[in-house]
């Protein structure tokens, strides 16, 4: 399982929703160049284009880059 493939099964926290405030989850792969995710709750648009919330899922990205190498060394 390779890096691309880990980003469409792990989940990662998304903000929280302006009109609910409830915060969702969502798999890395379906938060990649999103600008806006509906609320897993209410179905409000949440937004993705802040620095803080894309320096976020980029260290996510990185750190499951990481994680598939490791993995793909498991004999």
């Amino acid at each position: 399982m390779g890096g691309s493939e880990l980003e469409c099964v792990i989940k990662i926290p998304t903000p929280s929703c302006p009109k609910c405030g409830k915060e969702g989850n969502e798999t890395i792969a379906r938060l990649i160049n999103r600008d806006e995710v509906s609320c897993n709750f209410c179905s409000h648009a949440i937004d993705l284009t802040s620095e803080n919330w894309t320096a976020y899922l980029k260290e996510a990205i990185n750190a499951v880059g990481k994680l598939g190498t490791a993995y793909r060394k498991i004999p």
